[in-house]
């Protein structure tokens, strides 16, 4: 699916909440951008980001899962404001310990 909607120009949009689903999303995004190099070295598009994919809610990440956002040109929306009113429940509640040293 990531390839189809890819390869005609659009730019996807993924909801990935948590270590695994981010993860799983960054996978995706490295499969379609490998098949872009391949097909576009030395090519029409020069950019080595054409597309500005994004990453909805990319929460509870780890620094080598940043790393590879940032290589693949990736745009990662942080839930900034649902840290801000929701944090002390992540924390105390939801994930406890894990919480808080990646929200």
């Amino acid at each position: 699916l990531f390839q189809v909607i890819s390869s005609k120009g659009y730019d996807l949009m993924v909801h990935a909440n948590g270590s695994q689903a981010v993860e799983f999303t960054i996978q995706a995004y490295e499969s379609i951008s490998k098949k872009k190099q391949s097909q576009s070295q030395y090519g029409r598009n020069p950019h080595p980001h054409p597309h500005r994919h994004r990453i909805e809610h990319c929460s509870l990440l780890t620094q080598s899962q940043l790393d590879r956002i940032a290589a693949l040109g990736l745009s990662p929306s942080f839930l900034i404001g649902h840290v801000g009113y929701w944090g002390h429940v992540f924390e105390q509640a939801i994930l406890e310990d894990f919480a808080s040293s990646r929200l």
